[in-house]
């Protein structure tokens, strides 16, 4: 694709975010976290809504498990036998 295609596109997406504010989602619940940390174990599809959710507080810690999501990328590290919340 070219270059110029390409930051046609960007700038029409930096346009639709200025536009709609960035929405503010409740707390992750211990078991919603638990559900995501299992589906990625088991190479279940994360919805980009959880994905968004994710994104806002940043790490997550819950037991052996540091949850982080950086422009849509996920990244779910388990240190077993570790509790975090301890450290």
């Amino acid at each position: 694709m070219p270059a110029p295609t390409i930051r046609r596109r960007i700038g029409a997406l930096e346009g639709v975010l200025i536009e709609h504010p960035v929405v503010e989602f409740a707390p992750l619940t211990p078991a919603e976290i638990d559900n995501i940390e299992r589906r990625v174990r088991l190479r279940e599809p994360i919805t980009r809504m959880e994905i968004q959710r994710l994104e806002n507080p940043r790490p997550i810690l819950q037991g052996s498990v540091i949850i982080t999501c950086n422009k849509g990328h996920l990244c779910v590290k388990r240190y077993e036998g570790i509790d975090l919340n301890d450290i």
